[in-house]
């Protein structure tokens, strides 16, 4: 008698067990008869997308730690930006962000900075920002490329245009007209708002008549090409 009641309990326990895997896989044990048993299973995913990534074959066996599939989600889409460590200081949590496509330069749509990284990216030399988008649009997609604007307090400053300046060995330069050609001048640049750059230090007497405004890229080839 003895006997039976340990075997007996020793079956509950194990049909408890089953009942509980079936459970986590969505089918309800009381629900089963021999007419409605299935050799396969429909598992439910834990969010709604498309699946891109397959990671199985059918007749696998799948442990806990398996990664059966990928599911694209486009519920939260978010932009990453990256931020270089001399504008760091000036953005915080809450500022607005327009970004456009890298594809479609032409439109603007409207982000918010979420989190900023406290430490800074090895592979970007840059500190990372995530940005949340205000208005989910259905040709945005996960690995898309953008280039974002971000608002911060407005002052006065001396700008030129992005095409009057060029980076030649970690240096920012300018050219002027001289009476003999041109004169190549280093100047110091601090943030940027569309296509104007804001110059913070520049050498005395340096006057925006005989400042080059266009072309830079293509006068200092030439410049370094003269070099000995």
């Amino acid at each position: 008698m003895q006997q039976a009641q340990a075997s007996f309990r020793s079956i509950e326990v194990k049909m408890f067990a089953l009942r509980n895997q079936l459970k986590l896989i969505g089918i309800n044990a009381d629900s089963l008869n021999i007419e409605n048993i299935s050799s396969t299973v429909n598992i439910a995913a834990p969010i709604s997308g498309i699946i891109t990534r397959i990671f199985v074959n059918i007749g696998k066996y799948v442990g806990p730690e398996q990664m059966v599939c990928e599911i694209l989600s486009k519920a939260n889409l978010y932009l990453q930006l990256f931020i270089y460590e001399k504008d760091i200081h000036r953005i915080s949590k809450g500022q607005p962000i327009e970004f456009s496509l890298i594809s479609d330069p032409g439109n603007r749509y409207k982000a918010v900075v979420r989190t900023l990284s406290p430490k800074i990216d090895p592979a970007s030399n840059a500190f990372s920002i995530n940005a949340g988008i205000l208005q989910a649009q259905p040709f945005i997609n996960p690995g898309m490329y953008v280039k974002a604007y971000i608002s911060i307090a407005q002052h006065s400053c001396l700008s030129l245009p992005a095409t009057a300046i060029v980076e030649d060995n970690n240096e920012q330069v300018v050219f002027v007209k001289t009476t003999g050609g041109f004169k190549r001048v280093t100047v110091k640049t601090g943030i940027s708002n569309n296509d104007r750059v804001e110059i913070v230090d520049y050498p005395p007497g340096l006057s925006d008549s005989s400042l080059v405004l266009n072309g830079a890229y293509y006068l200092n080839a030439a410049w370094n090409d003269k070099q000995p």
